[in-house]
Order: structure tokens, then sequence, then C-alpha cells
């Protein structure tokens, strides 16, 4: 739920904005209105994953050619937690539920 104006300064001046998904009609229509006048490329687009394209997801991020913002990390049994904390609208990346223990769950 990050602002135009964060997207904008977290852009190297050779990066691309993608936007997946919208919280609300403001929102888009920044964006739609930001490829007119930010002078760095931006696009958005409705997701249909399929798993060719989930791997090359993960063969990015694991080369580090792009990066998540990960706001926090549940564990499973905390997942109604997870989503009072999305519902009040602080949340600034994504909100990560931890299937498998590991030594990452719960980072507040």
């Amino acid at each position: 739920n990050r602002s135009v104006a964060d997207l904008r300064r977290a852009l190297t001046p050779q990066g691309i904005c993608a936007v997946a998904g919208f919280t609300s009609l403001t929102g888009l229509l920044q964006i739609a209105l930001w490829g007119s006048w930010g002078g760095q490329p931006v696009s958005s687009f409705l997701a249909h994953p399929n798993q060719a394209d989930l791997e090359m997801i993960a063969e990015l991020l694991a080369s580090g050619k792009v990066r998540s913002v990960i706001d926090r990390r549940y564990p499973l049994a905390e997942t109604a937690d997870a989503i009072r904390y999305l519902e009040t609208g602080r949340a600034r990346g994504k909100v990560i539920i931890a299937v498998a223990q590991d030594d990452h769950s719960r980072d507040d």
C-alpha cells in the first residue's frame, strides 16, 4: 500500500515499476497518469500465474534482480493475526504466512 511518490523514490534511474493489483481506484488512476509524466516506465497487470511464470519470478528473486518488500511474517497458527494486521491498512509490504516453521516466523 505504498503511494506513487514512495514507488518513484524507490526506483533507480533505470528502474521500471511493475504494479500488480490495486487497493483503490485512486491508486489505479495515479499509476495510469504516472506513465505520462513520470519519466520512468510503469506498467500494471492482472496476474494469471502459471508454472513457467512462477519459475521465472523465482529465478529473478534468487538472482537479486527483483526484491520483494516484506513487512511481517506470521506462523500459520497466527493467520488470524496476520489478517487483522492487513485490515488495519498499515502494512508497507507483503505479509507472509509461514506454513512450515522456520527461524523467520513472527518478524515484527
